[in-house]
């Protein structure tokens, strides 16, 4: 019984990981987020079920995951004590090892579990991050109610609840992606994960999101495409064509309503849809074309990191520094960033962070090429699509590379799902696996 309560409030715990990045609706209402709350509950369980002995201190970890991590995220706090944003850097740093502790233990208390249970939780927190988001994007569509969800939202109309609308597909992907972990390799499998992939593009586009048009969608569509279909030119066909009448279904359904009589029935709330779907293909027709600022933020990034002294090369200039950096400072006041994570990092850690963080991605990709043999199907779709989609967010709009918590449950679907969870560790004390 206390199992299943703990594995609950797990679930709800790390799907917020996903659809609460945007959703300001508990924070306004109850003075807190559903992440804060809940953390907070689960390390208090987790705490009285190890004094209480209910879950031995048995931790079986990859000593080199675990080694590389935490030298990553240390460095990253080291980095304050000299930053002109100590303030800043010094609360994110922390923040982020919060993250770890709560990666560290849930995969503690996941050990507990039958093989099954722990299957049945990442499913289950990408099912209610997807009834979360969806939900909210439908009851916005229907209502064209959105500050009830969004308070503070002064904006043109928008179904998303993110501030980020970008983040919101990523989080959806990655919702659907865990949903289908260690399902059965079979049509019915396909057509729901193909359903679910044009419910998302269709949301994606009408909320703005040209980074998904151009960039999730494909990488997206690409890997699952290459595992699922294996390069069967027949299997790809039939799977176009069934996207491809997907799309031409919604589209005709949202064409085929009144459009004249909806805006004014609805105040014209619904027109900025309309704003936001050309901006999402702009990029496409040339008409919305921006990347002239991303690369002047590059530019300047390039311009901060050269100016540096002998030792700021090696170590940075500290966490988050370039927020107190002229050239990342808008004439509003408000603070920007290089928008990559790559200068990011070498801004704040220098090359001793880069080496770091690559030597972490290092031993991610090394140690599932190494297990592969022993991933399923859709466990294989969510370790490539997420990272690849994770990495093309943070090199074109990257505070740092762990710049969100989304990252930290990647992490911890990748620890299940890769080094597997032994059964009940035996071994007295801390244990690491070699």
């Amino acid at each position: 019984m206390m199992n299943r309560v703990v594995t609950i409030l797990l679930v709800i715990l790390w799907s917020s990981f996903l659809w609460e990045l945007g959703l300001e609706f508990f924070k306004y209402y109850i003075g807190t987020t559903i992440f804060q709350l809940s953390s907070l509950i689960y390390l208090f369980v987790y705490i009285f079920l190890l004094f209480t002995k209910k879950i031995k201190l048995n931790l079986y970890i990859k000593k080199q995951f675990i080694i590389a991590l935490i030298s990553l995220l240390l460095f990253s706090l080291v980095t304050t004590i000299y930053s002109p944003e100590i303030k800043l850097g010094f609360y994110d740093a922390v923040k982020n090892i919060y993250y770890l502790l709560l990666l560290v233990t849930s995969y503690h208390f996941l050990q507990t579990l039958k093989h099954d249970q722990i299957i049945s939780f990442l499913r289950n927190v990408g099912l209610l991050s997807m009834i979360v988001i969806l939900g909210s994007s439908l009851y916005i569509f229907i209502t064209s109610d959105i500050n009830t969800l969004r308070p503070s939202y002064q904006g043109k109309f928008t179904i998303s609840i993110f501030r980020d609308y970008n983040m919101m597909v990523v989080s959806l992907l990655s919702s659907l992606f865990l949903f289908m972990i260690k399902r059965k390799s079979n049509v019915k499998n396909y057509i729901i994960f193909l359903i679910f992939i044009v419910i998302i593009i269709v949301l994606g586009v009408y909320s703005g999101s040209r980074r998904s048009i151009i960039v999730y969608f494909p990488i997206a569509i690409s890997v699952s495409f290459y595992f699922i279909i294996g390069f069967n030119f027949q299997k790809f066909i039939k799977s176009f064509l069934v996207i491809l009448c997907g799309l031409i279904i919604m589209i005709t359904l949202v064409y085929s309503v009144d459009q004249d009589k909806m805006m004014n029935q609805l105040d014209n709330q619904y027109s900025a849809l309309e704003s936001r779907f050309n901006r999402g293909v702009g990029l496409i027709t040339g008409d919305y074309d921006d990347t002239s600022s991303r690369t002047e933020r590059w530019e300047n990034a390039m311009i901060v990191y050269n100016n540096s002294t002998i030792v700021e090369l090696f170590i940075g200039k500290g966490h988050r520094s370039y927020f107190n950096n002229e050239l990342f400072i808008r004439e509003d006041g408000s603070r920007d960033s290089p928008h990559n994570f790559i200068l990011s990092e070498l801004i704040q850690g220098g090359i001793v962070k880069i080496f770091i963080l690559g030597i972490f991605l290092f031993i991610l990709i090394v140690d599932y090429k190494r297990n592969k043999n022993h991933i399923d199907l859709w466990s294989k779709v969510y370790i490539n699509s997420f990272l690849l989609i994770w990495s093309a967010t943070v090199f074109i709009s990257g505070l740092g590379f762990l710049t969100s918590k989304q990252f930290f449950l990647y992490l911890l679907g990748y620890l299940i799902i890769v080094y597997k969870i032994p059964n009940k560790v035996q071994v007295k004390g801390v244990n690491s696996a070699g």
